[in-house]
């Protein structure tokens, strides 16, 4: 009989489809040359407006940043360039049909994240055109940022036709690839002139760090509140010893030991 063979060629093929890798190209836009990492493994050298390409397999989850401008080379220490992908593992063929079948529309994520400061800005664009909310550029600088992660997340939302809410961004493209540029305005983001931004503790995009009761002085205590976009709920992450402190007044930090400056 022929079945199987049409059977085992169609599963061949898509296992060879499967088996295809992303292509990430990490531009450096810094007005030096920087050190990439990818989850605290060096990837080399990048020189000033210079493109790093990269391979990951297509179901790679991982992080890409940089230590310049006060950043660290354990990731803990600036700005994440973050991709989520899966699929399951030994699947039978019904199983693996649908679970491709449902990553093609929607099983890959990609987002920013601070974790200490805002050492470059980053900016991801995949290489499939934006369209229904899917394949939007995700961007954080000192000059633009939209709503990023603190810090990165750990759990993602299943599959689904609909866009994810930023910070988290969804690609569905069985080809896509992505462009992570470092200092997407050409500059390291100076102390102090950073946008302001909202805290999402644990990735709940409903919850925001607040100032309780949006007085800000000394011994304030901060709190977990549902996001309204107030001032109370905006916050600076810049290069320098200061790590988080409130927008409009950045001489008043979150100090988790004391209550003072």
């Amino acid at each position: 009989m022929h079945v199987p063979v049409i059977l085992a060629q169609a599963v061949s093929s898509l296992l060879v489809t499967n088996s295809f890798e992303r292509v990430f190209n990490i531009y450096n836009n810094c007005p030096q040359s920087i050190n990439l990492y990818a989850d605290g493994k060096s990837q080399g050298n990048i020189a000033v407006r210079t493109t790093l390409s990269l391979t990951r397999a297509k179901d790679w989850s991982g992080t890409f940043y940089t230590d310049a401008n006060g950043g660290s080379a354990d990731g803990l220490g600036g700005m994440k360039a973050g991709f989520y992908g899966k699929v399951g593992s030994n699947p039978s063929l019904f199983a693996f049909l649908t679970s491709n079948h449902k990553r093609t529309l929607q099983d890959d994520y990609y987002y920013i994240a601070i974790e200490k400061r805002l050492n470059t800005g980053v900016r991801i664009t995949p290489t499939a055109p934006a369209y229904n909310g899917f394949c939007e550029p995700a961007m954080c600088d000192n000059k633009a940022c939209n709503s990023v992660y603190h810090p990165s997340p750990t759990t993602f939302p299943p599959p689904s036709s609909t866009p994810p809410a930023p910070p988290l961004y969804s690609c569905p493209k069985a080809d896509v690839g992505y462009t992570v540029t470092f200092c997407p305005s050409g500059v390291f983001p100076p102390p102090r002139n950073s946008p302001p931004v909202a805290i999402h503790p644990n990735g709940d995009k409903s919850k925001c760090l607040d100032i309780r009761g949006g007085v800000i002085a000394n011994g304030t205590a901060v709190q977990i509140y549902d996001c309204n976009g107030s001032k109370a709920q905006q916050w600076l992450i810049s290069a320098g010893n200061t790590l988080i402190s409130a927008f409009d007044s950045p001489s008043y930090n979150v100090d988790a030991g004391s209550a003072g400056k």
